[in-house]
């Protein structure tokens, strides 16, 4: 009798261990990010907003760009996937619902400059989906004033 509870102990410490093996490598193959794939039904991925307007001129040396997507995106990818030309020092800022990208100048854009905006078909959101073509928009900035 003794050896019937000794194997069924066994087996309650097996179950254990398997179980925890089990929890840590779903965590370890899920990851932990802050882009986590969406539950929401994939619309298609595209560009619905940016702001300044395309074209846009004497525009303020401090100025923000804003990026809007139809879906949430993965930042990491989708801030790989974005250039200013002249090559520029830039920050990122997402919005909370990961839909708005807010693009600034590290220090000031420089005055009377026209730059480019590129995001690249590598940008993708949560559902893995990317953009269907390249985007660029030009925008200009006005002349430095001392006040």
């Amino acid at each position: 009798m003794l050896g019937a509870l000794g194997c069924v102990q066994k087996n309650a410490e097996y179950e254990k261990i398997k179980r925890f093996v089990l929890v840590g490598i779903t965590v370890l193959t899920s990851g932990c990010s802050e882009d986590p794939v969406s539950t929401a039904p994939a619309e298609e991925l595209k560009i619905i907003r940016i702001d300044p307007a395309v074209g846009s001129g004497d525009l303020p040396l401090d100025q923000a760009i804003e990026v809007e997507f139809s879906n949430a995106m993965i930042h990491g990818l989708t801030e790989m996937a974005t250039r200013i030309d002249p090559a520029t020092p830039i920050a990122f800022e997402w919005s909370s619902d990961a839909r708005t990208l807010v693009i600034k100048p590290q220090e000031l854009w420089e005055a009377d400059r026209s730059y480019s905006l590129t995001i690249n078909t590598t940008a993708k959101d949560r559902n893995h989906q990317t953009l269907s073509e390249t985007v660029t928009v030009t925008f200009e900035t006005g002349p430095f004033y001392v006040l």
